[in-house]
């Protein structure tokens, strides 16, 4: 009903099928970094074709851009946003996956990542969307999920299990020692804390070692994350 009904209503789409290929392409690349060239190349249809398409399943809220923090940790830092569905049935829809083959599927830690953001967005926006949200990553490599900026910055790295070790917190490691690394920290990440969510029924802190600092990461589920009720 979708694709047949509203997405002709918002722009002409001539091909469906090709319009439908699109958007399974998509759902394959949800929570990576946006690089339309390289869709359209994969479908055959030009750079623009590919932003007019986006901007269809945005207006129609099946997906929301996650733009890059551009602050100054010493890196030159990726300027491009990451893409995710709106909703996670969906998702799972065009992903082809069941619910009994999510959990082994390889698409998992994307979709509880997907979840996550879902749920951050959805507890800013109760909140008078105070908070900007946004995601970290520098030319090498180094990945935090999201900042969520407002009065100081929560690092929030998103992990589908239920043991997590300090080796789930190396990118919010990195992101420590560069920041120990430079003199004029910015005014927005003070005070600076950090998290892992994922699926642990009890919250605890995770210690990890920089340069003789002990900095303490927050394992914790999503519901006390979104309550803050984070205490350790």
């Amino acid at each position: 009903t979708y694709l047949e009904r509203d997405v002709r209503q918002l722009v002409n789409v001539s091909n469906l099928r090709t319009f439908e290929q699109f958007i399974r392409l998509l759902a394959v690349r949800n929570a990576q970094i946006l690089d339309m060239a390289e869709i359209g190349n994969s479908l055959g249809i030009s750079s623009k074709t590919v932003a007019s398409w986006l901007s269809v399943l945005e207006t129609s809220g099946q997906i929301t851009f996650l733009q890059p923090w551009f602050g100054n940790v010493g890196k030159r830092i990726v300027k491009t946003p990451k893409v995710y569905f709106n909703d996670t049935g969906l998702l799972c829809w065009l992903l082809g996956i069941e619910k009994e083959k999510l959990k082994i599927s390889p698409f998992a830690g994307s979709i509880f990542e997907t979840a996550v953001f879902a749920e951050l967005r959805k507890n800013n926006k109760l909140n008078g969307n105070k908070k900007q949200l946004c995601y970290y990553r520098d030319i090498s490599q180094t990945e935090i999920d999201f900042l969520e900026i407002g009065a100081g910055c929560r690092l929030i790295e998103s992990k589908l299990t239920e043991n997590p070790k300090s080796d789930d917190a190396s990118g919010i490691k990195k992101f420590y020692e560069r920041l120990l690394a430079i003199t004029n920290i910015p005014a927005e990440l003070n005070p600076l804390s950090a998290y892992i969510v994922c699926n642990v029924h009890e919250n605890f802190p995770l210690k990890i070692n920089i340069k003789n600092e002990n900095i303490k990461v927050n394992a914790v589920n999503i519901k006390d994350l979104l309550l803050d009720t984070v205490v350790f």
